[in-house]
C-alpha cells in the first residue's frame, strides 16, 4: 500500500462551491459528520491544489480552523493572506485529510451563498429587432458582478444573414438585463441565451469577451481570427476554459459555418480561435470566455462536437449538480433552408449527461457543437 503524500497541502475551492462568501453574510452551522480516518485505506494519494478562499473577513477564516482542528483532533499549521478581496487559506495536512475536507465542506456550510450563479433566457422575438428581460440573481452579490453570455438557441428566416447578438446591460447587484438583437433586415423569429455571473475581480473565476471587429471590419471578411488573451490574475497552472458564441453574422449566399474555440491555454492566458471554412464569409463574430482552476473539485466543463452525444464528467460529483450551462460554439447551417438550431442536456445526473443539439421546420443541420459548465 502507498503511503499518503508529503504534508504541506493546501486545499482549495473545498466542496467545489460556495466557498468565497461575501461581506456581513452569516456564519454557517457545520454538522461533525467528517471521519478522515475512513480515507486511511486509499490506494494512492490525492494531488492537492495549493490554496483555499473562503471569506472577505477573518472572523470566518478562524472558525474554519478551529473546527477543522476539532475534526482532525489536533493543531493546524495555517497561514492567512489576502489576494484582492479574497483572503486564502493554507493549511498544512497530508492529502488524504485534505480530500476528506474538500469532500465534506460543502455540507459543513449549506448557508454560505454561491459565488457562480447562471442561468438561460429564451426571447420569442417575433422579428422585432431587438428583445431583453432583466433577470434577478438567486443571491445577491455585494458589488455589481461580471457575466458573460453565449447563444444556446437561435431561428432565423431564409433570405438573409444569420445575424445575432446576446449582450448584457444594466448590471446590478441584485439584477441585469439580457438582450438578443438582430439588425438590417434579418427576421429573427426566436432566440435564447446562457449566462454566468461571477464576482468581479476574483481571482479564480474570470471572464472576459473577444469580438473579431477589433481585429477586422465587417466589409473585409476573413475565414481565419485568432486573439491572445492575457488572464487579468495569472493561475499557479493551466486552468480550464469555456467558450461560447454570443454574436453571428454570417453571409447568407453560402452555409452558415462558424467555429470557435481555444488553444494554447497557460497559466497567464490563452488564444481563441473564430474560425469559418469553404466559401462561407463570416462579417463579424464574438465569443464570451470563462476561466477557472483546472482542480477546481465543484466544477466541470467540456466540449461537444455533433448534433447528439454523452458527456462524462471528468470528477464524478456527490450528487447532480446544481447549475448546468451549455453554449453555441460550432454551425454549420444548409443556406437554402430556415437556421434554426436549440441546444438541450437530459439525464443530468452526478456522472454526466446528454446532450443534443437540434435543428427544426426545414432546417438542414449539418453539424454544431457545444460547451458546456457543470457547478455542484
Amino acid at each position: 500500500m502507498r503511503s499518503p503524500a508529503t504534508p504541506q497541502t493546501s486545499i482549495v475551492g473545498v466542496g467545489g462551491n460556495e466557498t468565497t462568501r461575501y461581506t456581513n453574510q452569516p456564519t454557517a452551522a457545520y454538522p461533525c459528520d467528517l471521519n478522515p480516518a475512513a480515507y486511511n485505506n486509499s490506494e494512492k494519494p490525492v494531488s492537492m491544489p495549493t490554496s483555499l478562499p473562503i471569506s472577505d473577513g477573518s472572523g470566518l477564516v478562524v472558525d474554519v480552523v478551529n473546527r477543522l482542528e476539532q475534526l482532525l483532533g489536533n493543531k493546524l499549521n495555517a497561514t492567512v493572506s489576502q489576494v484582492g478581496d479574497t483572503t486564502k487559506l493554507v493549511v498544512d495536512m497530508d492529502n488524504l485529510k485534505a480530500r476528506a475536507i474538500q469532500e465534506k465542506l460543502a455540507v459543513w456550510m449549506p448557508t454560505v451563498p454561491r459565488v457562480l450563479i447562471g442561468g438561460t433566457w429564451h426571447s420569442k422575438t417575433q422579428y422585432r429587432h431587438h428583445d431583453h428581460k432583466f433577470i434577478k440573481y438567486s443571491t445577491e452579490f455585494s458589488d455589481p458582478p461580471a457575466i458573460i453570455v453565449g447563444i444556446n438557441s437561435l431561428e432565423i428566416d431564409r433570405g438573409a444573414n444569420i445575424r445575432v447578438k446576446a449582450t448584457v446591460e444594466d448590471v446590478h447587484e441584485h439584477i441585469f438585463g439580457a438582450h438578443i438583437r438582430t439588425w438590417l433586415n434579418t427576421r429573427l423569429c426566436s432566440a435564447g441565451c446562457t449566462w454566468l455571473a461571477a464576482p468581479r475581480g476574483h481571482p479564480y473565476f474570470q471572464v472576459g469577451t473577444f469580438d473579431t471587429t477589433t481585429v477586422y471590419s465587417p466589409g473585409n471578411p476573413q475565414q481565419l481570427t485568432h486573439r491572445n488573451i492575457v488572464f487579468k490574475h495569472p493561475y499557479e497552472a493551466p486552468p480550464k476554459v469555456v467558450v461560447w458564441l454570443n454574436k453571428l453574422d454570417l453571409s447568407q449566399d453560402n452555409n452558415g459555418r462558424i467555429i470557435a474555440f481555444a488553444t494554447d491555454i497557460s497559466a497567464i492566458g490563452f488564444t481563441v480561435h473564430i474560425n469559418t471554412w469553404n466559401n462561407t464569409e463570416l462579417y463579424q463574430a464574438g465569443i464570451s470566455w470563462f476561466a477557472y482552476p483546472s482542480d477546481y473539485l465543484g466544477i466541470c466543463s467540456g466540449n461537444m462536437v455533433g448534433t447528439s452525444g454523452v458527456v462524462r464528467f471528468e470528477r464524478k460529483f456527490s450528487k447532480s449538480p446544481s447549475i448546468v450551462l451549455v453554449g453555441l460554439t460550432k454551425l454549420d447551417s444548409d443556406r437554402h433552408d430556415r437556421c434554426s438550431v436549440k441546444i438541450a442536456t437530459e439525464a443530468v445526473s452526478e456522472a454526466g449527461m446528454g446532450i443534443k443539439i437540434e435543428g427544426w421546420g426545414d432546417t438542414l443541420l449539418h453539424s454544431a457543437g457545444a460547451s458546456y459548465i457543470a457547478i455542484e
